[in-house]
């Protein structure tokens, strides 16, 4: 199907004494490498959000929170679809534990239940809910909310190298996120000239593996966790310059590039212009 086409098929769901009326969404962007774990215990509503999502997504299922939470670290999904009613572990306590781990805070999560009331609705947003659908519900809210979600954090991770300002704004409301990336830019920053330095350092420092720190950086800021260290690093000599340094090599020393020409091509990369170019641009503004 491509990417604006219309699905024009319309699906009845029926659960015991709830009616569902799904007539299918239109200009759904097509991202199958965009990865969805839905936890859901009634089989036929499993089936049938993967049958609805499956069209745009790449669908993980899970019949519990518990599996939910295995399969969380197995996959590392792009966002998490539960229902708030299951046995054992119910939804909300589903999404308190992810949205309380570092592991997987930063994955958007959206709540289905049948029950309407504020009450519940806040109980949701209290454990860190990102969004809540009621039952019943048209399968296009449904597919433009979780759209919305993801359409949001993408937006979100181009504003750190762009408008990093408006990023530290929106990042207010995921304070663990925001707090976790302070302190990998604090570590950096008192590693600068440390050679040894490296991604399994700031990783430990971190008390997260490799690989979860990687997804995180991925997930927030559009960045390797070694990208992510070369633009501290570029950011601290923009610093330098700023303040009134002018040798490049010097500089290169100081934010922990052992090569001069490396050094300008990352500055040119994350900046546009050259450090000289920078440099001088500076001095033109500060006459």
């Amino acid at each position: 199907m491509g990417i604006h086409e219309t699905i024009t098929h319309t699906v009845v769901f029926q659960e015991p004494g709830i009616h569902f009326h799904h007539p299918s969404a239109t200009g759904v962007k097509n991202e199958k490498e965009t990865k969805i774990l839905v936890v859901e215990d009634n089989k036929e509503m499993q089936r049938f959000l993967q049958k609805i999502l499956s069209e745009f997504y790449s669908i993980t299922t899970a019949d519990d929170g518990t599996e939910g939470l295995k399969l969380v670290g197995e996959i590392g999904p792009d966002l998490v679809l539960t229902d708030v009613m299951m046995p054992g572990m119910n939804g909300n306590e589903f999404c308190r534990i992810l949205k309380t781990d570092l592991n997987t805070s930063h994955i958007p999560v959206l709540i289905l239940t049948a029950l309407s009331s504020v009450e519940n609705q806040l109980e949701g947003f209290e454990t860190g809910a990102d969004d809540y659908v009621v039952k019943p519900f048209d399968d296009r809210v449904l597919l433009m909310r979780i759209r919305n979600l993801l359409d949001s954090r993408a937006i979100l991770r181009e504003k750190f190298t762009k408008a990093h300002g408006e990023w530290n704004e929106e990042m207010q409301k995921f304070q663990p996120d925001k707090e976790l990336l302070d302190t990998a830019t604090t570590i950096i920053e008192h590693h600068l000239i440390d050679s040894n330095f490296s991604v399994d350092v700031l990783a430990s420092e971190l008390n997260l593996s490799r690989s979860s720190l990687h997804r995180k950086l991925r997930a927030l800021t559009n960045q390797s966790a070694t990208e992510f260290v070369k633009f501290v690093r570029i950011n601290k000599s923009i610093k330098l310059i700023e303040g009134g340094e002018t040798n490049i090599d010097e500089i290169c020393f100081k934010v922990g590039f052992n090569s001069h020409s490396y050094y300008s091509m990352c500055f040119r990369k994350q900046l546009g212009q050259t450090p000289s170019d920078y440099i001088n641009r500076i001095r033109r503004v500060s006459k």
